[in-house]
């Protein structure tokens, strides 16, 4: 793995996938809460060639440092324009699932000038009203009982019952990444969570976004995604049929499909604008 070393001496790691030849799109690609890099396998082995790829550890997940009681939307969005400048990347699509499709959001909303395109997948701009009770009380259980305590819940939230059943060499990998993380930054990023609400600043997103759903995600159901889809200009939505939470692991192809589609039209738009 690559390193970044930032101001604070947070230390940010990240897995490259470089394309073979010329790079004909940068993607960041951004994990979901309590899982690291390793989510995007799947997808990454099916992304076209040319495609540039960076799967990143969140501060405080995987193998970046522990501990980030500082983990919040303003320093996870810095950690990627630090290593968007670290890469010497101008602009890159930005694909996010559940957690890491909160902070992509917010990327977005930030540093609109990093920003070619974005892909959503099973992820909100705001967890609802009752989102601090919620995300409290899943903290407070993870801090009193253990990770593995969770994990009767998580399955069912992330997989579907086919899968768990077919695949369980990839929930097992899921699983032993849950139950290593650090409960100081589990807190944080609940906390961050809790807190999102980045809806009114969807109107102001003016890049090619695909948002996609599981049909039957409980954390992140479709009504959630039609409002990034009805917020954003030019959004489009796909609903995965029978599908959960966890579409990156369970519907890899999908997922690999909508960001290739994506990087093409920024690609379209950067030929248009350089033509004009």
């Amino acid at each position: 793995m690559d390193e970044l070393v930032r101001e604070d001496g947070a230390v940010i790691r990240y897995v490259r996938h470089a394309a073979r030849g010329p790079a004909r799109a940068r993607v960041l690609l951004v994990h979901p809460l309590a899982m690291d890099h390793s989510a995007w396998a799947g997808v990454v082995a099916r992304l076209p060639d040319d495609i540039d790829a960076v799967a990143i550890d969140v501060r405080g997940h995987g193998r970046s440092t522990k501990g980030a009681s500082t983990l919040g939307l303003d320093t996870a969005t810095a950690d990627f324009a630090a290593l968007f400048a670290a890469l010497g990347w101008r602009s890159a699509v930005v694909a996010g699932c559940s957690m890491g499709g909160c902070i992509s959001i917010a990327f977005a909303q930030r540093y609109p000038e990093l920003t070619a395109g974005l892909v959503l997948v099973d992820t909100t701009a705001f967890y609802g009203e009752d989102a601090p009770v919620k995300w409290g009380e899943r903290a407070a259980k993870a801090e009193h009982e253990g990770f593995a305590a969770l994990l009767p819940f998580q399955r069912g939230r992330w997989f579907t019952e086919g899968f768990l059943a077919a695949h369980p060499e990839q929930v097992e990998r899921c699983v032993e990444v849950f139950i290593a993380n650090d409960i100081v930054t589990y807190k944080a990023a609940c906390a961050m969570l809790a807190g999102a609400d980045l809806r009114a600043g969807l109107k102001d997103i003016a890049v090619p976004t695909a948002v996609l759903v599981g049909e039957d995600d409980y954390a992140t159901p479709p009504a959630m995604a039609q409002v990034l889809n009805d917020g954003i200009s030019g959004a489009s939505l796909r609903i995965l049929p029978h599908m959960r939470h966890f579409t990156v692991v369970e519907a890899p192809g999908e997922i690999a499909g909508a960001i290739a589609d994506v990087a093409a039209r920024v690609a379209s738009r950067e030929t248009v604008g350089a033509g004009a």
